[in-house]
Parts: C-alpha cells; structure tokens; sequence
C-alpha cells in the first residue's frame, strides 16, 4: 500500500512543543511499553513515546505537529475528526476510558490492529488528548486460532468417523482463516501416488472447473502442490497459482479465479498420511505463522486420522482438550472430593478475579467466600453450592448476576472414576452478559412490531359486523404467524353508492409493513374508484395503473371485486377477477357453482385481461370470495383443495353465511401454525 501521509503540519522538536504536563511526566512515559501519543484541541501531535514509533513507524520529529488524523484510516478519517471536534468543543467524551479495537495508520500506509484508550488532561487552554495504543494483532491471530482449535475438538468430540469428520475439518479450517477451497490428499492402495478423498469449497464461491480438476487428478511425489508437500514433508505456500512453475491445475483453478495456495502433510509418527491444501481468491504473500501453525496442526490430525482408522481417538482428544480448557470463553474449575481446587484454567482466573493468596491456598471454601462478595445475592449463592455438593450426583445449571452488572451461565456436573465413584466436581462458567444485553433488546422490539403489525391490521380490515339489507354477511381473517406478522391478504365491505354494494377480497404478494403499505394502496384505489361509479373492470384497470404509477417493484395483487344491487328478492352482482380463485355461489338447494372470468394479477403488466361477469343470487344463494390460501391451507395431508371446498360449501347449503364460515375457520384453526402455508381471507353473503 502506497505511503499516505498527509500534507501540511510542521516538524517540531519534542522540547519545543510539547505541553509542559507532557514534560513533567516525560520520563515515566518514555519508559512506558505501551505507545502513548498526546494532541492539543487543535488535533496537532504534540509528543509520542518511543512505543509510539515503533508501533506506527513514525519517528517523533516527523509526526508532531501533524494532525492526529495522520495515523487514522482515510476511511476513518471523518468520524474521528467529528468526534474529536465534539469533545472539544462540548466536553463530552464517550469513549474516554473504554477500549476500542481499530486499525491504525503506520508511516509506510500499512494498517495496525490496535486497541486504543482515550485519556485527557483539562488545562486552561483546553484538554490535553492522551491516547495509548497496543499492538493486538497477535491477541487477534490467537483468537483466531483458538477459534479454529476449539472448533476442530467439536468435530473430535461430535463425528463418530473419519468420512464424517473430514469434510467438517476442511470446511472448520476454511471457515476459520478465511479460505474458499479446501482438500484432502491421501495415499492410494499402490502407495505410488495420492489423490483428492475430500474436497470441500465455499457454496458462496464455488469453484466447479477446479473441483473436477482436483477431483480427478492423480500426483506422484514432486508433482504438483501436494506432491512437493509430499517429498519435503513441509508446508508450501504459493502467493498465486498464475505464477508457479510446478501446479498442474493452474488454468482450472484461474478459470475459477483462485490465486494464492497453501499446504501441508498430515504425518504420524514421521509416517506420512496425507496433505491439507488450501486456496483463496486473494493473492496473498507467505504467512510464516500461519504455516507453523498448520504444520502443527497438521501433526495432530495426522493422530487424530490414525486413531480414527484404529477407532481410538483417546490421544488426541486429550490433547484437543487441554488446548480448549485454556482457550475455551469458559472459566472452568475442578474441585477434588475433600473440597481440595485440584485445578483452573486462565479464562476462570481473569472473569472471577479472585486474589491470588486465595487461589493459590487450593482451598475451595476460602474462593466461595471472595466469589460471593461478588455477586448480587451471596447468600443464594452460597446455598446453591452447597446444595450441589451435598448432592454428589446432582447436575446443575443457574445464572448468576454480579454486582459490577455482569451476568454468568454456570454449569456443573460430577466427576467419576471408572468404577464410578464420586471423585470430585467441575464447574463451568461463561460469561453472557452480552447475549442477556441483546435477548432484552430484542424483546423490546419484538414488542414493539407486534403493537405495529396489530395496528396494521386492524387498520387494513373493516369492521366484522358488516350489514347490508337483505342478506347476512360474515368473514374470515387468519394470517400465517404467532399473531405479529401482518398478512398480506385483505377483505373490504362497503356501500360504494346508495343501494349498491362492493364486495373485496385480496392477496398481496409477500408479508410485513412492504405488503402493507400496497394493501392500502390497492383497498383505498378500489373503494375511490367505485364512488365514483366506476365499472368493475374499470375499477380492477385503473388500480393496476395506480400500482404501476406507484412503482411497487416485483410486488403483485390478486383481487377478487363484486359489485351487488338489490333485483327483486335478490340481488344482481357483477364480478370481476385479477389473478385471484374464481368466487363461488352456493345455490339455495346445495349446488356450487363457480363465478366470474380469471384474469391477471394487478402490478404486473400495463394492460391486464380483465373481465367483468354477471351472475344472480336469489333467496337462499350464497356468494364466496375467497383467497388461495384457504384451499391451499398447509401440506398434502391438510389441504383443503377445490374439490373439498365445494363439498363443504354444499354440506353447510341450508346453514347461514356465519355457519359456512364457522366451518372454515374451525378447519384452518386445527392446523398448527408451523405447517399453514399462507394467509386465508374470505366474505360470505347469504341472501335472505
């Protein structure tokens, strides 16, 4: 990366211009082994330890006078300015005292994991900015590989063979380093030549023309990556694949764009097994550590692959198992049968932060008694244990709150000798302090879109007790979900003119406050249009023209609209349809029919096909606009279909509009949420 250093700012000399505090305190600062860099309000460098210039790489009379920003990210660069800014000139300080990791700036444009503590002076010509920085990139490395440790003792704990095993270390490996291809190299029967067993790729980056390529090729010794590996029975890394001279798979794997590779034998007992291979999209300079690592790696799961095809994985699970008690999120305790601490690991140490004298005396009884003028209720404390350790096969689990606000889970279970016998206890504990953080955040917002899902809907439906001369009219709405989603069908009632009807049932594609906002669009467009004495077809027409106007992306409507006026005893409807079922009419002596023409759905296209149909409903008829969801109500052994709506239509003929709906309801309510597959919306009218 090319230098960056900004332009302007002056060089000084450290006696020259740093602040008489500074001076006062130079030599303690000096001689601190964190960087220490101080900035007057101005944002200008005024001094920076020795520390200072061998983390960042600047010499202390080229960075003072600079801008403090001189060692901050262009990308960074306006957040630090704005913060810096605000601390001036208001005083509020957000971030003084608490660590931050960021990336830092060195002299050569190179960025620097660093975690950074804000400090500051309050002087009469304004605060004094002190900042100390360390060096955490080798903090992150370790994180990672114990990342990459603690995952690879699950696939030893959880996979019961090698086949399973395999795939679940490529991918953990990958996963871990931030790798795309992974593969497995073993010896063929003949022993003359290795080929891939397992191969595993990332399925957001897949690689097909290399997969083939590796899944098909046969090495011998010094042929190839992992015939090197093979030979030297060492690590190799290539920075990219374009440039090597000894990588027989080159055009498949730049066909797939991967450019830097790394390997490295699986041995046992200086026997060899196999090769772990890697490549990334990246082209990426030789990483010393990361090879010495996996050299390492390499050696156990050489074991490990051994024991697995001997069936005995005792070995290397041992020593997996060290490796996490020490690297583990967890603090662990091992409490022997006389109450005698037999052994913790460091992560127990550091969350409990008991005194040493007391750790150090192997007394479990003196570590309870400092560990509870630490918790919130001490007495509970103390009395939870006891009853633990009265009970010598007792499991437990409970969560303990400090008085320093944070929140540990902590986990306990006997400790047996083969024979069975009670040999003492190990505690488990983990701090959540954040997940408790995030679970009562989320809480909170999930009450809050409930209360906004609920009052969507509410505002979307007309009310349930709808009338209209002449006959008895009653609806159903059963939105998929526990209640906090809003659907995304709809049904509308209204009296569009004196002595006419309209009848709306509707399905808006997808969920939530999108599918809302089109509900609203779509019923209030309708309902405008047919005041206005609109035709239905014209109605259908211009909605979809508004839905277009309005530019509702991918999103569509089905709607089913019928328009009813009194004829006689009866009523005359006239009926149009964009994409939804056809309604259905339930003559007086149980025989169902089907109305209306289909047409497309609103949202789609400039010019839908749409058609308006004429029908009569006499004493005794019932009309059914429904959406698919009621026919469609779960899985192949719930779903209702055309056929067995029009038997239950027919069933409840001789019963009102409510008891057809009744019926309805009671079938979609007896399936379980989890397998409903859709919204159901539907209005019956039965005429008088």
């Amino acid at each position: 990366m090319a230098s960056t250093v900004p332009e302007g700012g002056s060089r000084g000399r450290l006696d020259d211009e740093t602040p008489a505090f500074v001076l006062d305190f130079r030599a303690v600062l000096d001689s601190f082994a964190d960087a220490v860099v101080a900035a007057e309000p101005d944002d200008r460098v005024v001094y920076l330890n020795r520390s200072a210039e061998v983390l960042l790489g600047w010499e202390a009379a080229d960075l003072i006078g600079r801008p403090l920003w001189t060692i901050v990210p262009e990308r960074l660069r306006p957040a630090h300015r704005a913060a810096f800014r605000r601390f001036v000139d208001t005083g509020e300080a957000r971030l003084v005292g608490i660590p931050v990791l960021l990336p830092a700036l060195r002299q050569d444009g190179s960025e620097q994991e660093i975690e950074l503590t804000i400090g500051y002076v309050q002087r009469d010509e304004g605060p004094l900015v002190i900042a100390s920085l360390r060096d955490v990139s080798d903090r992150i490395e370790l994180e990672r590989h114990n990342a990459l440790t603690r995952r690879l003792l699950e696939v030893i704990a959880d996979a019961p063979t090698l086949a399973e095993a395999t795939p679940r270390i490529l991918a953990g490996i990958c996963e871990e380093l931030g790798w795309q291809v992974g593969a497995l190299w073993t010896l063929d029967r003949d022993e003359q030549t290795i080929s891939c067993e397992e191969l595993w790729y990332d399925a957001d980056d897949p690689a097909p023309t290399f997969a083939d390529a590796t899944l098909a090729t046969k090495l011998t010794r010094g042929v190839g990556l992992p015939g090197m590996v093979w030979e030297e029975k060492q690590p190799r890394w290539m920075f990219d694949v374009e440039n090597a001279t000894n990588f027989v798979r080159a055009p498949a794997a730049l066909a797939d764009g991967l450019h830097a590779a790394f390997a490295f034998p699986v041995e046992v007992e200086g026997r060899f097994l196999g090769v772990l291979e890697f490549f990334s999209t990246e082209v990426r300079e030789p990483d010393p550590d990361l090879l010495e690592t996996m050299a390492t790696i390499g050696a156990e799961l050489g074991r490990f692959i051994e024991r697995r095809r001997r069936d005995d994985a005792a070995l290397l699970q041992n020593a997996l198992l060290a490796s996490q008690n020490e690297n583990t999120l967890e603090g662990i305790l091992v409490v022997a049968a006389d109450g005698t601490m037999i052994s913790h690991n460091r992560r127990f140490a550091e969350m409990w932060g008991l005194p040493q004298d007391v750790m150090a005396t192997g007394a479990d009884e003196a570590a309870l008694a400092a560990a509870a003028e630490k918790v919130l209720d001490p007495d509970a404390f103390l009395a939870r244990v006891a009853d633990l350790y009265a009970r010598r096969d007792a499991r437990g689990r409970d969560e303990i709150r400090l008085r320093d606000g944070r929140v540990f889970d902590r986990y306990t279970a006997p400790l047996e000798a083969p024979d069975g016998s009670y040999v003492g206890r190990a505690w488990y504990t983990r701090d959540v302090t954040a997940e408790r953080v995030a679970e009562q955040r989320l809480a909170e917002s999930s009450m809050r879109y409930r209360h906004l899902a609920k009052t969507l809907q509410q505002n979307l439906l007309p009310p349930r007790n709808i009338e209209i001369p002449g006959a008895e009219v009653a609806t159903l709405y059963e939105p998929v979900g526990e209640g906090n989603t809003v659907g995304g069908d709809f049904y509308d009632v209204f009296e569009p003119r004196q002595g006419e009807w309209a009848i709306v049932v509707g399905d808006v594609c997808g969920k939530g406050v999108e599918a809302a906002a089109i509900t609203s669009l779509v019923r209030y467009t309708i309902r405008a249009l047919a005041m206005k004495g609109a035709a239905p077809d014209e109605v259908l027409r211009d909605t979809n023209a508004a839905m277009l106007m309005e530019g509702v992306d991918d999103r569509f409507c089905t709607v089913s609209y019928a328009r009813l006026a009194r004829d006689g005893d009866g009523f005359s409807a006239c009926i149009t349809i964009a994409g939804n079922p056809l309604p259905l009419v339930v003559r007086a002596r149980g025989k169902v029919e089907s109305a209306g023409a289909l047409g497309l759905p609103l949202g789609l296209f400039p010019e839908p096909a749409i058609e308006a149909c004429e029908t009569h409903l006499g004493r005794g008829d019932t009309l059914v606009l429904l959406t698919d969801g009621v026919t469609d109500t779960g899985g192949d052994r719930h779903a209702l279909g055309d056929a067995g709506l029009a038997t239950l239509l027919a069933d409840a003929a001789p019963e009102g509009a409510q008891g057809i709906v009744d019926r309805i309801r009671r079938m979609v309510t007896h399936i379980g949420v989890g397998e409903r597959r859709d919204d159901c919306a539907l209005v019956a009218l039965k005429v008088r």
